[in-house]
């Protein structure tokens, strides 16, 4: 897990745009070896690109930089779902009602998987 969770809130973003670090560089005026220091956190941008960075991915700096306002942060579940690709999503969809129903199943109430699909 990141510990930088602007280095991660950064990577999440490049690669939601279907960016190479190059790419991303080229956009922002900056080589694609400091961007991969800013999205594995051993270096951080300056206040100069954070405002490029934020105008460019069209985020508000304070979520960016603390991941304050409504905007979820990587611990949110359907903000890592909505970067995965759609057999991914079937496949996680799939695992979490099998862990619901095991859940449920432990508890002896009812199977939520079945009331689900119906």
């Amino acid at each position: 897990m990141y510990k930088n969770k602007q280095a991660y809130r950064l990577q999440m973003l490049r690669k939601r745009k279907g960016l190479t670090t190059r790419k991303l560089g080229e956009k922002l005026g900056v080589s694609n070896g400091i961007i991969s220091r800013w999205c594995t956190g051993s270096a951080y941008p300056s206040r100069k690109h954070v405002i490029k960075i934020c105008e460019f991915f069209k985020v508000e700096a304070a979520w960016f930089i603390y991941g304050i306002d409504d905007r979820p942060v990587e611990n949110d579940l359907s903000f890592v779902y909505s970067f995965l690709d759609g057999g991914n999503k079937d496949r996680v969809l799939e695992i979490a009602k099998a862990l619901l129903n095991s859940q449920v199943n432990k508890n002896n109430k009812k199977d939520y998987t079945l009331a689900a699909n119906q």
